[in-house]
């Protein structure tokens, strides 16, 4: 059996990590950016043909009817799944807007607080071009939402029935069928509607780069760079925790970093195929369902992405500690749909 996992001795190692700075990628942004500025429409369905599949005269803006039909459409436990997702998130957003309290003081000759407003509009970006994630679209939108934000838009490319789906279950009022830098002008610069007055969700190294470039003409969540993941294990760790949490990582992009670490040799070979589960379904080639209507992987699919692996020792002056049997852990959306992808478990049970 081929492996999947690269392995790496720890005097192999070196210091490494992407850079902060991404002159390619800044360089191709800036570009599509400004096309779409002065292009508008035109120049962003062109870009929309060119990388993100959309048909020629194919609608640019998906409204509520398509997306209510798309939810509609749903078997009952995959609904079911999406809404008790969404409730988990909108439950634990209310509880950190609760915590945000104005504040109303008298001082000398005056008074002197605060209040926390929402803005009136938000871009949400939720990745679809490798493997839909309809998770980014509810950990994204339904916040905003209870935020009190009034007009929320989503980009996705190639969306899928899941991605509009938990679209319409998180609230989201239209969604664009368009993927990288395009779809972050698109937003920020209003090409298809009222601009965005912030711009929120991960995406690849364009998606940044494009958010960079506007920086200071639309408000930003961050410039998150690709997933890094490092899992310390021992032999008491179950494999198949490991491989999931790995896999998690992995699958959001190309240039992601995922290591495992370990002190058991034998960990690895279970990683790679859990006892009494058989590779191919751990990895994605008979993903169930709803969640294989796009890209989903095939056999072999992930070399060249798939985590490093560390076996070495530990060094000697941590050899005094007892071993962790427990695994890093990925966010619990991310993790949870990832574990009902590749198991078929019900997410909300883990």
């Amino acid at each position: 059996m081929a492996r999947l996992l690269r392995r790496v001795a720890a005097e192999e190692l070196q210091a490494q990590g992407p850079s902060p700075r991404d002159p390619e990628a800044a360089a191709v942004a800036a570009r599509i950016v400004e096309d779409v500025r002065t292009g508008g429409e035109h120049a962003l369905r062109t870009y929309a043909e060119r990388y993100d599949g959309l048909a020629s005269g194919a609608p640019l803006v998906l409204g509520p009817p398509l997306l209510d039909e798309a939810l509609a459409s749903l078997a009952p436990d995959e609904r079911a799944l999406l809404e008790r997702t969404a409730g988990r998130i909108r439950t634990f957003a209310e509880a950190q807007r609760s915590c945000l309290a104005p504040l109303d003081v008298p001082v000398p000759g005056g008074r002197a607080g605060h209040r926390w407003l929402p803005v009136a509009s938000a871009g949400a970006y939720a990745p679809g071009g490798r493997y839909p994630l309809p998770s980014s679209v509810l950990m994204t939108a339904v916040p905003a939402r209870v935020a009190g934000v009034e007009r929320v838009w989503l980009a996705s490319p190639r969306p899928t029935r899941a991605t509009l789906a938990a679209a319409a279950v998180a609230g989201v009022d239209a969604v664009v069928p368009v993927g990288g830098a395009q779809a972050i002008a698109a937003l920020a610069l209003g090409t298809l509607g009222p601009p965005v007055d912030v711009l929120v969700g991960p995406g690849n190294r364009y998606v940044t780069a494009a958010k960079r470039h506007l920086y200071g003409e639309v408000g930003l969540d961050g410039l998150a760079g690709p997933s890094e993941l490092v899992i310390v294990a021992d032999a008491l760790a179950d494999p198949a925790s490991v491989a999931g949490d790995l896999l998690a990582q992995a699958e959001h992009d190309p240039r992601a970093v995922a290591v495992l670490v370990t002190t058991a040799p034998a960990l690895l070979e279970q990683v790679e195929a859990p006892p009494g589960r058989s590779r191919a379904p751990l990895y994605g080639a008979r993903a169930p369902g709803w969640w294989s209507e796009t890209s989903r992987p095939r056999p072999g699919s992930w070399t060249g992405s798939l985590p490093s692996t560390c076996t070495s020792q530990w060094p000697n002056h941590g050899a005094s500690r007892r071993p962790s049997a427990r695994t890093a852990r990925s966010s619990w959306a991310a993790r949870a749909e990832r574990s009902s992808a590749i198991t078929g478990r019900d997410p909300t049970t883990s």
